[in-house]
């Protein structure tokens, strides 16, 4: 787990959130994870899953990160097919919270801000055995009152 509190978010609008900039991944500004509806696809031949003490959350303006990777060699060229998380903390969520998913080979993401746990069938191309990354954070500045308590977050990748 990495706790970033270095890192400032900036926003055009307190409430746009698709304006939000990830310092380490320009990107993701336009690179939304490309997801199929589920008939589309067939469930993969493996899966691997990983989880991790989410990150306390204590000021507005920052992000808190944690990154979930496979914990044993993946078959080369397998493609994510489904893909699951789930996401906790100890807290009411404050107005302008976000979270979001990051595939770190291709800096696409999810926004799972709203869906502290789901799944979707995505789209070709996804290596599985690539890290994500949750990016966790408030919009606006100063000290979140009460602080957010991160608990168990929590990927499984199909391939």
């Amino acid at each position: 787990m990495t706790k970033t509190d270095s890192e400032k978010i900036t926003v055009e609008s307190p409430q746009d959130t698709s304006l939000l900039k990830l310092p380490e991944a320009p990107s993701l500004q336009s690179n939304s994870v490309r997801v199929l509806p589920t008939s589309e696809s067939l469930l993969g031949t493996g899966a691997w899953t990983a989880s991790g003490s989410g990150p306390d959350m204590n000021l507005k303006g920052r992000w808190y990160t944690l990154t979930l990777s496979p914990g044993r060699p993946i078959p080369a060229g397998a493609s994510v097919s489904l893909f699951v998380w789930e996401w906790n903390v100890f807290a009411t969520l404050p107005k302008d919270f976000v979270a979001y998913l990051v595939h770190d080979d291709t800096g696409h993401f999810l926004n799972v801000s709203r869906a502290m746990s789901g799944n979707v069938m995505l789209a070709p191309g996804y290596s599985a055995s690539s890290t994500w990354t949750y990016w966790f954070g408030v919009i606006g500045s100063g000290v979140l009152v009460p602080p957010v308590f991160g608990l168990t977050d929590k990927i499984i990748v199909n391939y």
